[in-house]
């Protein structure tokens, strides 16, 4: 959420990872309920308004889904081995890769990005380690992956809709945006924007 919604909350996120997963391991997080909480209201507040003022889903919801339409492509791929969490994170790096490629997002933005993600622990890639642990040998070739976003409801053929950030805290449109299948394959098949 707060990577589409808030710089100030997506700054915190970075500064707090070490203690708020350090926490979390150790099952203590009443010992940090002082940086959850705000956080945890963000993004409930967030939500809360984006849901508010998109009763009839006329695509402003779309915001809250930032990183699902890669994400779920990649789930439906790898369920069950690789968790909805996991490729839910693969697909906020590629989004926003996919939004620094059509010179949306800054390209400053992916390492920022890349390193907060790694920072919980999640995966960054489809070859990150934690991915090919888990997938027993699954792969996620471009053509499966743009098969299962075709299927996503709010996707119209031959393009896709994806939420695109313009800046770590904001987006590009209040929707998700229209993406060629062409420039989804080129974010794939480029090498990595580290």
């Amino acid at each position: 959420m707060a990577a589409t919604s808030s710089e100030e909350e997506f700054s915190a996120l970075e500064v707090h990872a070490e203690i708020i997963m350090d926490a979390a391991r150790q099952a203590r997080l009443k010992s940090i309920e002082d940086v959850l909480m705000p956080r945890i209201f963000a993004s409930a507040r967030y939500k809360a308004s984006i849901v508010s003022a998109d009763e009839r889903e006329g695509g402003l919801r779309n915001l809250l889904n930032w990183g699902h339409s890669i994400g779920h492509a990649i789930e439906a791929i790898l369920t069950p081995e690789v968790l909805h969490g996991e490729c839910v994170a693969v697909g906020m790096v590629k989004e926003a890769e996919l939004a620094c490629s059509l010179g949306i997002l800054d390209r400053a933005a992916i390492p920022r990005i890349r390193k907060c993600i790694t920072a919980y622990g999640l995966p960054v890639s489809v070859d990150d380690p934690i991915i090919t642990k888990l997938a027993n040998g699954k792969q996620c070739p471009v053509d499966r992956i743009l098969f299962f976003m075709s299927l996503d409801k709010k996707n119209d053929e031959p393009s896709k809709k994806v939420v695109l950030l313009s800046a770590v805290g904001s987006t590009h449109e209040q929707k998700a945006s229209v993406v060629s299948n062409e420039k989804i394959v080129d974010v794939f098949q480029s090498a990595n924007w580290i």
